[in-house]
């Protein structure tokens, strides 16, 4: 992104900034990245420099070693993000190098070979662990801010992509917030005879208003009572009166219908609970 002024703050940007050997970076010049076809020169180290072979571009390009793609693609698109209400000026600077590769847009900012050409490049060379690095210490010591492109690169192909992207924001918060509800937790009881199931129940006047369940008479799920097979152990009452006291009691059976059978000696599991105002 050569071009910018001296002392514009998009030129001075860390992230647009990338520390270059010097006798690569004269070579690179003023050119545009691409992929490169029959190449005029080539570095030692890889990179090369040559007519494009992008559909939509065949003029020279310079194009880095693979593992550096990713990270270039990255910068371009917190360039674009960053800096996206003053993106589009660099174009007016008659650079034809910049004009090859932005469209005078803020958004998609990007002619649309090297859009898909930094996509590829975002995708081809993941985020590497020099990178992460380096983000961070631009973080914490240097400019106070992150390229979010390189926490998640998946945004560049949400943003600039086929896929569906973010969808239109909800119009409107819900009406009621509220934690009116109670979720109880336990652990599955165990012995020479496991249950099949739990019966819970709930009153909001008091343990002594829980009826106890008779053999035989399989007592259905309603709001107040939840019938909860063995191995879920847990259960929501939903909907519950605000800034209530609410009093559980939990009772294992065996067997279903006709046959249940429910254990209701001995000391009976027992819960106390209010809802939130």
């Amino acid at each position: 992104m050569d071009g910018a002024v001296e002392g514009d703050t998009m030129y001075t940007d860390l992230f647009h900034l990338c520390p270059k050997d010097s006798y690569v970076n004269t070579r690179i010049n003023s050119y545009p990245y691409g992929v490169v076809g029959v190449p005029t020169w080539v570095s030692q180290n890889g990179s090369k420099l040559g007519p494009c072979i992008a559909a939509g571009y065949t003029d020279v390009v310079f194009e880095p070693r693979d593992e550096f793609k990713g990270d270039l693609a990255r910068n371009y698109f917190f360039m674009a993000t960053r800096y996206e209400n003053r993106i589009a000026s660099w174009v007016e600077l008659l650079d034809p190098y910049v004009d090859a590769v932005m469209n005078g847009t803020s958004y998609p900012c990007f002619e649309t070979w090297f859009k898909t050409l930094l996509l590829a490049w975002n995708a081809a060379d993941p985020v590497s662990q020099k990178e992460i690095d380096r983000n961070n210490t631009i973080y914490n010591t240097l400019q106070h801010n992150r390229n979010p492109f390189i926490d998640h690169s998946e945004y560049a192909e949400m943003i600039w992509g086929n896929s569906i992207g973010i969808m239109p924001e909800p119009t409107n918060h819900p009406a009621v917030f509220s934690a009116h509800n109670n979720k109880l937790q336990w652990t599955d009881a165990t012995g020479e005879v496991l249950p099949d199931g739990y019966l819970i129940r709930a009153s909001t006047v008091g343990f002594a208003d829980i009826q106890i369940p008779v053999d035989e008479v399989p007592v259905p799920t309603e709001p107040m009572d939840k019938n909860v097979l063995y191995g879920v152990q847990e259960v929501l009452f939903k909907n519950l009166i605000p800034n209530t006291f609410y009093y559980f009691k939990m009772f294992p059976f065996s067997g279903t219908g006709a046959s249940i059978n429910y254990k209701v000696d001995g000391w009976v599991p027992a819960l106390e609970k209010k809802t939130s105002p």
